[in-house]
């Protein structure tokens, strides 16, 4: 009798257990798709009731008609706008003019250029990921303990009364906020370069060391 109580009790615990793994498996499963199409549906909301909401209440009024996702259509189009004018003389002269101002206005000045910095390390390919030049290991932030950074400068320039050659300037971001960090100079001799890309390395600290491919 106490046998079968085992084996009923055994069965029980490993059919629990397959019910578990098979529950997180579906959760890992479904959980980056049900993100990816959460936001797409929060920046399509977004886009309607702010300027597609005006629009279609226009076309609403003069025709009776309405356009469902013409504020995303819109956005599309003042994004593209914004970019193309950006890449011009005058669009770059009133970046650089509403930069200054922004970083000179109070409280803005608090976010406005960790915000900037995000977008300029998120989707400019020549400004900032070009200035992470290596991928290294290096000891941080005690002894014996290992962190992904990245070579940011080897010449010393204004440092190079205080320091020698020998060292280079090492930026180790914090995860998941990889746009942040420590920044400090490491003899070139305790440095470890790894021969892996910029972005390998960044979804490696972005993710907390979960991803590598």
């Amino acid at each position: 009798m106490e046998n079968d109580k085992n084996k009923t009790g055994n069965t029980k615990k490993n059919f629990t257990g397959v019910m578990k793994r098979t529950l997180m498996a579906g959760i890992a499963a479904i959980f980056p798709l049900f993100i990816t199409i959460y936001l797409i549906v929060l920046i399509f909301r977004f886009a309607d009731n702010s300027v597609g909401k005006y629009i279609n209440d226009f076309l609403a009024n003069q025709f009776n008609l309405k356009i469902p996702g013409i504020g995303l259509i819109v956005l599309l189009f003042i994004l593209l706008l914004v970019g193309f004018l950006s890449r011009m003389f005058i669009g770059r002269w009133l970046a650089w003019s509403v930069d200054k101002l922004f970083q000179k206005t109070p409280l803005i000045a608090n976010i406005y250029p960790s915000a900037k910095k995000l977008s300029d390390f998120l989707f400019s390919e020549e400004q900032a990921k070009e200035k992470f030049r290596k991928v290294v290991l290096v000891e941080f932030p005690t002894q014996d303990t290992w962190s992904v950074g990245f070579i940011t400068n080897e010449k010393l320039e204004d440092f190079s009364e205080a320091l020698s050659d020998e060292f280079v300037c090492v930026f180790v971001p914090l995860a998941p906020a990889s746009f942040s960090g420590f920044v400090y100079w490491a003899r070139r001799d305790k440095v470890k370069k790894l021969n892996i890309s910029v972005d390998k390395a960044i979804k490696f600290v972005l993710s907390g060391g979960v991803l590598t491919e």
